[in-house]
């Protein structure tokens, strides 16, 4: 009886080792799996950067040897996406690659809400009324009411300032950090670098982002300038954001009376328009100041992009800026 029960011991104790084994197997296995496709991702991730990074440098070469060119919208709508999926084939077969290159001087820069200012060998940020009030109109065409127009504004020239003052209807880092806020973060004391960044905004929760579509962020520049070359008809809010004398008609007569063959400067500019009143034609330039450039690379169920964004305003082509995996 007692030999009967030491087996049954030993069985059972046997049956626990094997189970035991075998879920650090599972486990071991499961790890194992995960490190496995964590290197094959990262091994695609690497050759996605490598190729767009490629693409980027031959945009940037195109763009400072074809200055004279007219980079009107025609241009950036004919760029062809087959001939650029050829540099992946032979390495992930399966693989796609969608680039998408865009005039970023057709819009209004939010960071153009301020002006450098330097006092007392500080750097700080002024107000600038003029663009703000273009930011206003383009808001209010867009039926979005005055008093959340004026929250917004406040608050990006708050989250822009170098001060803790808040305006009339901005935050400051209080409102940031304080117990009913759920994201604990500071305001950036610095100029916009990514559109997702209004998001922090609480204005922008009783705003339609999407009628956000003439607003831009252009980093490191405080500057607000329009490729006239490069308006579409559906940039005519725009064009009555700058004229708010203008009706949405008056607005596409505007855009349709620029010429295919483009306007090269200020004096051509003024013939074309020399029946209208208009006195801030120094907002337009005559070629793209600011290209965007948007890779998105697509394998099996992984997909990686990158947004980089070219300053071109001296003609002196760099990218100003990188966004990761930004949607």
């Amino acid at each position: 009886m007692l030999r009967n029960r030491q087996r049954g011991v030993v069985l059972i104790t046997t049956l626990m080792l094997v189970i035991f084994m075998s879920s650090l197997f599972v486990l071991m296995s499961k790890d194992a799996l995960v490190n496995q496709k964590r290197i094959f991702y990262r091994t695609i991730e690497n050759q996605s950067i490598d190729t767009i990074l490629g693409l980027e440098s031959t945009y940037l070469y195109y763009i400072k040897n074809n200055s004279d060119m007219s980079f009107n919208q025609s241009f950036f709508n004919n760029l062809d996406n087959s001939r650029i999926n050829k540099y992946l084939i032979d390495i992930f077969p399966d693989a796609s690659i969608d680039i998408s290159l865009k005039d970023n001087t057709n819009c209004l820069n939010i960071n153009s809400v301020v002006s450098l200012s330097t006092n007392d060998e500080e750097i700080d940020y002024i107000k600038n009324e003029i663009n703000v009030s273009y930011i206003f109109n383009y808001l209010n065409l867009n039926n979005i009411d005055p008093i959340i127009t004026s929250e917004f504004l406040d608050q990006v020239l708050d989250w822009i300032d170098t001060d803790d003052e808040p305006r009339s209807y901005g935050i400051e880092d209080y409102f940031y950090t304080g117990p009913l806020s759920i994201n604990k973060q500071y305001t950036g004391k610095r100029l916009f670098f990514n559109k997702n960044e209004l998001l922090t905004l609480p204005a922008l929760s009783q705003i339609d982002i999407k009628k956000l579509n003439h607003i831009c962020v252009h980093p490191h520049s405080t500057k607000l300038l329009i490729n006239i070359n490069s308006l579409v008809l559906d940039d005519y809010m725009l064009v009555q954001s700058l004229f708010p004398e203008f009706s949405a008609d008056e607005a596409k007569l505007f855009i349709k009376e620029i010429p295919l063959s483009r306007i090269r400067n200020k004096s051509e500019l003024s013939r074309i328009y020399n029946d209208y009143s208009l006195d801030n034609l120094d907002l337009f330039i005559y070629k793209a100041g600011f290209f965007q450039i948007k890779t998105k690379v697509r394998y099996r169920d992984f997909d990686f992009s990158v947004t980089s964004f070219i300053n071109d305003l001296n003609s002196n082509s760099k990218i100003s800026h990188r966004h990761y995996n930004n949607d």
